[in-house]
C-alpha cells in the first residue's frame, strides 16, 4: 500500500521515516481516505506507545506521512529472524499495546488491526502501536476490515457492531502469534485444547482464552482490566534464557523500503 523511506527533515534537522502512498494505491479514493484517517488519528493521539505523526500532506498530489524511524523494525521481522518471543517479552509487548489502546478507546475509537507487523520497535526496545488506517469510531464501522488471522469474530460480519472489545481479541491473537510463531487462525473454538494451545504457558492460557472469547461479553470489560490481569502474573513468568534476542535487535527490515535504501534531503513543506 505504501513505501516507507528513511529521510532527513532539513527544517527540523532530524532523521525521520517518510511514508508515501505508492502510485497504484494512491489512485484509489478509498485508500487515500484511509491514509488521511491514519494521519489524523495518529497525529491527535499523544501516547508514548503510539507511533507519532509529525506531519502529513501531499507532494505533487502524492499523500505522505512523516514519522519517527522505528529502527528496530516490526515484531513480524523479529519473528522472522529469531522465532517466537519469550513469555516475558510477549507480556511486555501486550501491556504496552493495551496502554496505547486504552488511550485510543477513551477517544471513542477502535484500532481493528492489532497484529505483529503493526507493532514497531526502536533499537533500544521501545514499543509503538502503529497503522491506524482502518481505525474507526465505535459508531462508524464500514463493513469488514482487518486481518482475518487476528480479527475478532464480530469483525468478520459486515455491518456488525465492532467496539473496543475487538481490540482485546487482536491483542490476544497477537500474543498467541508471538508465543508460538503461528497465526492465530489455530485458535478457533474446536482447536483451543489442541496443537499449539498446549505450548502456551499454563499461567497465560486463561488470560488469552478470556481475551479471545468468541462472545465479546465474555472478554475483559476493557483493556485496563486485561492489562491488570497480565501485570498480576508478570512476576510468576520464567526469566528469559541467557542469549535471548532483545526486542528491536532485528533491525528495520521491511519498515524501510529495501530496494533503494535511504533518501536524504527531504524538506518538510511548511
Amino acid at each position: 500500500m505504501a513505501d516507507v523511506w528513511a529521510a532527513t527533515d532539513m527544517v527540523q534537522s532530524r532523521r525521520v521515516a517518510l511514508k508515501v502512498l505508492n502510485e497504484r494505491t494512491a489512485s484509489s479514493p478509498v485508500n487515500r481516505k484511509r491514509f488521511r484517517t491514519e494521519a489524523l488519528l495518529m497525529q491527535n493521539l499523544e501516547h508514548p506507545n503510539i507511533l507519532k505523526v509529525y506531519e502529513f500532506g501531499e507532494i505533487q498530489g502524492v499523500p505522505y506521512l512523516v514519522m519517527p524511524i522505528a529502527d528496530g523494525g516490526g515484531l513480524d521481522g523479529h519473528l522472522e529472524r529469531y522465532g517466537a518471543l519469550t513469555p516475558r517479552q510477549v507480556v511486555r509487548v501486550a501491556i504496552a499495546c493495551l496502554d496505547a489502546l486504552t488511550k485510543v478507546h477513551t477517544r471513542g475509537m477502535v484500532h481493528r488491526d492489532v497484529k505483529p507487523s503493526n507493532i514497531l520497535l526502536t533499537r533500544v526496545g521501545h514499543i509503538w502501536l502503529s497503522d491506524f488506517g482502518i481505525a474507526s469510531l465505535d459508531f462508524d464501522n464500514p463493513g469488514v476490515a482487518g486481518t482475518r488471522t487476528h480479527m475478532a469474530p464480530e469483525q468478520r460480519v459486515s455491518g456488525a457492531l465492532v467496539d473496543h472489545r475487538a481490540d482485546q481479541f487482536g491483542v490476544g491473537a497477537t500474543m498467541f502469534h508471538l508465543l508460538v510463531n503461528r497465526h492465530a487462525r489455530s485458535t478457533l473454538p474446536n482447536t483451543r485444547m489442541m496443537g499449539e494451545w498446549l505450548t502456551i504457558p499454563e499461567i497465560l492460557a486463561p488470560v488469552l482464552c478470556r481475551a479471545m472469547a468468541d462472545d465479546p461479553a465474555h472478554r475483559y470489560p476493557d483493556c485496563a482490566a486485561f492489562k491488570e490481569a497480565l501485570t498480576q502474573l508478570q512476576d510468576e513468568l520464567p526469566q528469559d534464557p541467557p542469549g535471548t534476542p532483545l526486542l528491536g535487535s532485528a533491525g528495520p527490515g521491511r519498515q524501510l523500503s529495501p530496494s533503494t535504501g535511504s533518501r536524504s534531503g527531504f524538506r518538510s513543506p511548511r
